[in-house]
């Protein structure tokens, strides 16, 4: 499975590349600690490339949400994104359960307690640390959103050693 997430990174760059440069960053950002938690969590070969691919495509809506709506405000970028991501999807040789979850997960990114159901909690604290390193939650929220938000292990322990250590 991991041709299919190299082969969905390329084609996520290139329809940002087209729509909206400044997603990229983030995205690959959001990719690489989705990445490394559920490695430290050991999640399974499947597991793993499901929650690289939801990453991926977890902000996917965000262009036409601002073409559409004027903002990418989290209900718009899951109600453009989780279409987008079916579309896709579709011509990749993987079961459709998995593209139909994957989707979901797209379509759902901003509800926890959606993603822990789903089993994509891990997208959840990703995003959440990309969104504080880039400023869009202000540090003195950060043991708020620990508190409410981070649910693995290594997770928790990523987001003490960047947010919560003391001076």
């Amino acid at each position: 499975m991991n041709e299919l997430v190299t082969r969905l990174h390329r084609e996520v760059i290139t329809y940002f590349a087209a729509t909206d440069l400044t997603q990229i960053g983030h995205t690959e950002t959001v990719h690489n600690f989705a990445q490394l938690i559920a490695r430290l969590e050991n999640r399974d070969e499947r597991t793993q490339c499901l929650i690289e691919m939801s990453a991926l495509l977890h902000d996917i809506g965000c262009p036409n949400a601002k073409l559409k709506y004027g903002n990418t405000n989290a209900p718009n970028q899951e109600k453009e994104g989780k279409p987008l991501a079916e579309q896709m999807l579709a011509g990749y040789p993987m079961p459709e359960e998995d593209k139909a979850l994957i989707a979901e997960v797209v379509g759902a990114h901003h509800h926890l307690s959606m993603l822990k159901t789903l089993g994509f909690e891990i997208l959840a604290e990703a995003d959440l640390i990309v969104n504080l390193l880039e400023g869009y939650y202000k540090p003195e929220q950060a043991q708020h959103l620990y508190d409410h938000f981070v649910t693995t292990e290594s997770g928790k322990e990523l987001y003490r050693n960047m947010f919560l250590k003391k001076p």
